[in-house]
């Protein structure tokens, strides 16, 4: 399923149009990723926890000729499930 098809379905199930429909998902994911940037939680009930973790910069080596690299220092998205998410879904 990708976004235009999880819009159709979502509209349909609150009866909202398309468009209301699309801005409501996409101030939703917004407003999620303002909360990751942040390095902040965001914790859903039944569903899990959103959270954006700093990873601070570090030194790899390179694939090709094993140089060291630096990596630079990053928000990573983190994203666990609830356990009754997990239980929905396996049962």
């Amino acid at each position: 399923m990708n976004k235009s098809d999880f819009v159709k379905v979502f509209a349909s199930k609150t009866d909202l149009s398309i468009k209301d429909a699309t801005t409501v998902f996409d101030t939703a994911l917004d407003l999620i990723t303002e909360i990751m940037k942040k390095g902040e939680k965001l914790q859903l009930s039944n569903f899990g926890i959103f959270e954006g973790r700093r990873r601070e910069a570090y030194t790899a080596k390179s694939f090709g000729n094993e140089q060291p690299v630096t990596v630079a220092a990053c928000i990573m998205p983190s994203f666990k499930p609830a356990k009754a998410l997990k239980d929905t879904l396996n049962s």
